[in-house]
Order: structure tokens, then sequence, then C-alpha cells
């Protein structure tokens, strides 16, 4: 099994976040990847590479970036457990070959037309995915997180993907919950519930990942 860490955003918000905070306590992160953000004093990258550390299974570890900045901004708290949802997918596969997993999390209201939102079935299969909704416009208060399990079987989906829209409008195809929109109506996607996720996005959030991974 190979992991891919998308590291290939722009970071925009915190860099915002970063100039405009007049304190000066934070001034010393400006220009860092978000990948070498300090969180619970390791670098968030870190994080990933010790939990996939765990995993048998996961036999490379592949990092997409960009040629300016190599954000990586999705942590998740310590009860969630890499095993668990490796062995959940293995079980999915031994049944239907082309089976994906993603993940799911509960958002605040507030918060709904920030994140892909999924809509899920009793038996875990998602059922819709919606980029960025209005709250109004949908029920779900589920976000679905950028950590994608796919079989070898259904990568072709996503080559096919690409292909598709090479020449759409970069808003169709940007984001990366767009090609889970897209798969959920040719391969079985089932959603694995975790408590929380952090994004960080923004210095708010940042500092609020810091803080709990500190006392954890």
């Amino acid at each position: 099994m190979r992991a891919v860490l998308l590291a290939a955003g722009y970071g925009t918000r915190l860099k915002r976040d970063l100039q405009n905070d007049t304190s000066g306590q934070f001034s010393h992160l400006v220009g860092t990847p978000k990948p070498l953000l300090p969180i619970g004093g390791l670098p968030l990258i870190s994080h990933w590479i010790k939990a996939f550390d765990q995993v048998p299974e996961i036999t490379s570890v592949v990092v997409v970036t960009n040629d300016l900045h190599k954000p990586l901004d999705t942590l998740l708290p310590n009860d969630f457990s890499l095993k668990t949802l490796v062995s959940k997918f293995e079980a999915l596969y031994d049944l239907e070959k082309e089976a994906c997993l993603v993940l799911s999390a509960p958002v605040s209201e507030e918060n709904v037309s920030k994140h892909g939102i999924i809509k899920v079935e009793e038996s875990n299969r998602v059922s819709q995915f919606m980029e960025k909704p209005q709250p109004q416009d949908t029920t779900s208060r589920l976000q679905c997180p950028c950590v994608y399990l796919m079989s070898s079987e259904s990568l072709h989906h996503l080559q096919n993907f690409l292909e598709e829209n090479r020449n759409a409008p970069l808003s169709c195809r940007d984001a990366t919950g767009m090609f889970i929109g897209s798969l959920i109506h040719q391969a079985p996607v089932f959603a694995h519930h975790v408590t929380h996720r952090y994004d960080v996005g923004g210095l708010q959030s940042y500092l609020q990942c810091c803080q709990d991974f500190q006392t954890l």
C-alpha cells in the first residue's frame, strides 16, 4: 500500500492571518510550509509519518508538493487509528475490489460552507458529495476530510476524471472532493467516521490544534 500526502496548496488563509496578526507572537511562522508547522513538539507532517510507521501495510510514502509552498493542513485527534482504517478498508476490498474508503467528521453549522459535505446511508455508503454548500442546501453535517483509501482497481477512475476535466474550469477540478463527487457514481465509496478533524488552515485553527496536542 502506498500513502500519498497531498501538500500542493498555497496556504493563503494562514498566510493572511499571520500577516494581519499585530501581536508579533507568530511572526516567526511567516513563510513556514504548513507541513513544518510545530504542533505538539513535532512538525505537522511528522504526526502522519509516525502513524504510517505503525501500519506495516504501508510500504512507501509520496508527498505531492508545488514549487512555492508545501501545505498539508489536516490532522486527526489521537483517538484516530490508522490501523483500524486500513483494516476496515481491507475488509471492504475483500467484498468489492473497487471499494474505496473516505473519512467523515462532524462539522459545525457555521463551517458547512467551508468544507466538502457528504451524505451517508445506513450502510455507511456515501450517497452524495457537495463542495462547500450553504447550510440551507443540505441537511448533512458531515465533512469529508481529504483522507481517501483507494484500491489499485479503482485508480482508473481517477485517471478518467483527470482526462475528462483537463479543459474544465479550475473550479471544477481544483478541490480533491470533486473527484469523490464523481467517484461515488462509479464505484462503492464508504465512510469511516472520526470524532474530529483539525483543519490547520488559519491561525486560530492552528492555535487550537497546538493547544489540544500539547495536552494529549
